[in-house]
Order: structure tokens, then sequence, then C-alpha cells
């Protein structure tokens, strides 16, 4: 897209930059001008902008594509771009004079969820891929529905009106078909891996499992957590928690540990003073429950683990010994977030991030700004 260079510096130059790191180790700058105008730009945790501050809103998910939505200042109409993690251009699409885009999801499984405005109060929504082609729902004829959830691998939700289909997408024919029965709702996390989704039946308030073949399971549960990339998820029955496969069934029963998050191979549990520990997925205990906040990672066998006690933040094994210290970081720390390469990053008291490289243990600031942007326009 041509850009007058000189206005984007001058946006630059006037405007509020600060930055916030995503799962895939990328920067999303957000830039607040002068004048309240919201800008985005996407950038490598080692400094190079990937995407240009050209856009108003960004759509970030596991996916590698990404959906940027372009500013008023450089397009007519709302125009959507997809790029992948490089910020390489994969496709577009646009409102034109007979349809108005309202909303483009996030990227999952290839394809995202587009919503056009509709007369009267109405919507239409079409599943679309990084080129814009839309995806065939029940067959090749068929491409709006009134809602969509995920997608999520190769599974999508459906509603058309008066319940929602748990729909397999066959990606070489471009089309979605229904598995399973009808459903009251389904419920599938955005992304590339393939997870099963969670269900409700129809004339039920409980949630079940059901998997890409449409099998749901007999196990039924008051509420269910979005299942892992590994594949489990937490359930409830009443106040207790289990931790439960993709079939559905118990793997960590109801009752043994009061578990709060899963990644990897371990779960989160807290213990009798409200401190967090780790376990592995069969309940055996790795680290006693004494810290205030734990991260796990997102796959794999977990080696290592961020965990907090307040604002010190430093990384153990699995045996609980101390790897990196505290004192290593270049402040207190708030918060942290596992990367997809076994990575993370931690969020500083400032507001600022640090980047833990998980092999190493390098501690490297983020220090991206406004003259990294600025030198590269």
């Amino acid at each position: 897209m041509d850009v007058d260079r000189n206005l984007l510096r001058a946006f630059v130059e006037e405007s509020t930059v600060t930055c916030v790191p995503t799962s895939h180790e990328q920067v999303c700058v957000l830039l607040v001008g002068p004048e309240g105008e919201d800008r985005v730009a996407l950038a490598t945790r080692d400094g190079r902008a990937v995407v240009p501050p050209i856009y108003s809103q960004v759509a970030t998910s596991p996916s590698e594509i990404r959906t940027l939505r372009v500013a008023r200042t450089y397009a007519p109409r709302r125009t959507h771009h997809f790029v992948d993690v490089e910020g390489i251009l994969r496709g577009e699409l646009a409102s034109d004079e007979t349809r108005t885009i309202e909303h483009v999801g996030a990227f999952g499984g290839g394809y995202a969820d587009v919503r056009y405005a509709a007369p009267g109060d109405d919507h239409e929504h079409f599943l679309v891929d990084s080129t814009g082609r839309q995806l065939g729902l029940m067959g090749s004829d068929v491409t709006t529905c009134y809602e969509v959830c995920g997608p999520g691998g190769d599974l999508v939700g459906v509603h058309f009106g008066n319940s929602w289909e748990l729909m397999a997408i066959q990606r070489e024919t471009n089309q979605a078909h229904r598995v399973g029965p009808n459903f009251s709702n389904v419920a599938i996390p955005i992304g590339d891996a393939p997870r099963p989704a969670i269900v409700t039946l129809e004339g039920e308030r409980s949630m079940r499992v059901a998997t890409p073949r449409g099998d749901v399971s007999e196990e039924a549960y008051d509420r269910i957590l979005p299942f892992s990339e590994t594949g489990f998820a937490i359930a409830w029955r009443g106040k207790r928690r289990a931790l439960i496969d993709r079939e559905g069934k118990e793997v960590l029963p109801f009752g043994k540990l009061d578990v709060r998050a899963t990644g990897a191979d371990c779960v989160v549990f807290v213990g009798d003073k409200k401190s967090h520990g780790i376990a592995t997925l069969e309940g055996e205990v790795l680290v006693d429950a004494s810290y205030t906040d734990v991260v796990l990672p997102t796959s794999g066998r977990a080696e290592r683990f961020l965990v907090g006690k307040g604002k010190n933040y430093r990384i153990i094994d699995r045996s609980g010994r101390e790897l990196l210290s505290a004192k290593a970081l270049p402040a207190k720390g708030t918060g942290g977030v596992a990367t997809e390469t076994g990575n993370w990053f931690v969020q500083l008291a400032d507001g600022s991030y640090c980047f833990i490289d998980g092999a190493t243990l390098d501690v490297v600031p983020i220090t991206f700004g406004r003259d990294d942007l600025l030198a590269q326009l």
C-alpha cells in the first residue's frame, strides 16, 4: 500500500507508544495520536518492524496469520489485510457498495469469521481463508450463517438460527460438513492446533466434549474451560475441579487436587494457603504450593517454569530448583506469558516487558519504541 511517509512519521512523532507481546513472540505496538486516533504496528522482539502503523486494529491468535484493519487515513472503506508473522501480505478483504464489513475475527485453522451488515438488525457471517475465499458450509452453495465460534483446528461452530451445529472443515474441497447432533451451544478456542469442542446438548445445561468425528462424551460437567494445546481441560462439578482428556474422561479425578490451569504435561494447583504449586497430569506433586503465580509452557514436556512470589519472578525446574533468580530481571514483575516456542515474556512493574529465552535463560529487555519505528519509515 502506498502511504505518505512524511505524514506517517509525523503521526509517530506525536503519538504515545506502548508495546504488548504476543504468544508468537511478536510485539504489538500500540500508538495513540494527539487527537485520540489509535494505530497499531507489529514488530519482532529484537526491534524490527514487521508491519508499519497504518492499521487501526489487529486480531492476533496462535495462528501465523494476523488480521489487520487498515486505518481510515489510508483506505476509504473498511479494508482488512491478512499478513503472516513476517509481515508478508497474504490477502485482503474490503467493503464494497453492496456490503459493509463490520468485523473480521482472528484466524484459526486457516479461516477467519467475517461479519457483514445486513438489512435491519441482521448480520451475515462468512468464513474466509487468507485470500478472502469463502468456505462452503454444508455444501458449496451455503456460505452465510447467523453466528460463528472458532474456528479451531479442523472444527468450527455454526449457528443457523435455530441451533448450533458442529462442522468439520474439509480443506481439499474448501467445505465444512456437519458432524454430530444439533446443540444449544458450541465453544471452540480459536487457533491452529486441533482441539475438541465443548458443547451443550439441546434441552440440557451441562457441558460435554465433542470430538472432530462428532462423538459426544457420556460424561457431563457443570463447566469446562477451553482445552490446552496438549488436549486437556479443567472441568467443574459444583465447586470441585478435575482434569479431563479429549474424550471427556477424568485424568485427574475430582477432589485429588484443586487444579487451576494446565499446559504442556503439567497442571497448576492451589494449596491450603492459596499458594500455587505444580503437579503432573496424574497428580504427582513436582513443586509444593509456595508461589503466588505459576506460568506453564504451552506444549511438550515442561522442564522449566516461570514462577512468582509477589513481584519477584524467577525460573525453576521440575524439582523446584532455581535456575534464574529474580535479581536477573531488570525490575520487579507483575505477570508473565508463555510463548509458543517455550520462552516467556515478563511484564515489569514500570509497564515494560523483558524476554526470557527458555533454553539459554538469557534475559532481554523489550525496548522497541518510537525511535525504532521512525528509523524504519
